[in-house]
Order: structure tokens, then sequence, then C-alpha cells
């Protein structure tokens, strides 16, 4: 009975070990603690503004490993929001935007020793994807 004990408790604390690991450095989901710092990192390593303050509907996503990281940021805002936060986000200044299928696309040179990424808008809604290496 004590080994059963012995054995469950070992069980248990290395079944919350794998499934902490597996949340925090495999899966593409990104924590609600950590959603802040996702938005600070795609706006540093973007040079982008802060985000429009009407800004709804996030959608988070993290990709990489320990040697390169990837973040994908998307939400709605008004149009004319969209806009100001365009022209106030040095990054977006860099290159002139594509229009592809009725979206804009912002190739984004990498700031903070990041690669870079791009920024595509589709109507209200804005999709941010930076990576580093």
């Amino acid at each position: 009975m004590k080994f059963l004990k012995i054995f469950l408790s070992i069980f248990v604390i290395f079944s919350i070990f794998i499934i902490g690991f597996f949340t925090y450095y495999i899966s593409d989901y990104v924590l609600p603690w950590d959603r802040a710092e996702v938005i600070i990192t795609v706006q540093s390593w973007g040079g982008l503004s802060d985000l429009p303050k009407d800004a709804t509907n996030f959608e988070y996503k993290k990709e990489g490993s320990i040697f390169t990281r990837e973040f994908t940021v998307e939400f709605d805002a008004l149009k004319n929001e969209i806009d100001i936060w365009i022209l106030k986000s040095k990054g977006l200044q860099q290159k002139q935007s594509k229009i592809i299928k009725n979206t804009r696309i912002f190739e984004v040179r990498g700031y903070e020793n990041s690669m870079g990424g791009k920024v595509y808008i589709k109507d209200n809604h804005v999709k941010i994807n930076m990576m580093w290496s």
C-alpha cells in the first residue's frame, strides 16, 4: 500500500511537469499571463506602436523552440484606428506595402535583433507575425 502511494505521488508530479512543459514550450497556445508580453514583443521586434485602444477579438499564437521564436497576434479594430496605428508605427514606414487579394501586406524589418516579419491588414482585421532566431 505504501508503494502504491509513492508511485501515485511520483506519477502525479511527473504528469504535472509533462503537461506544464508541453503547454509552455511545445504548444502554440499562449497562456493568459503571457499575452501582454507577446504584444510587447511583437511591437518591439516590428517597430510597431501601441495597438489601437478599441482593438478586440485578440488571438495569440507562438511557435519555435529555445533557438527560434515566432509570435502571431491578430485583432480587429476600426478602420480609421488601424490607419492611425499604421502612421504611428515606424516599422510599417520602411517599405511600400503590397496589396494581394484585398489584403494589405507590410514586410517589416527586424528590430532588437529579430528577423522581422509581416503585418497583414484586411478590412478591419490585423495579423502581426514576427520572428526571432
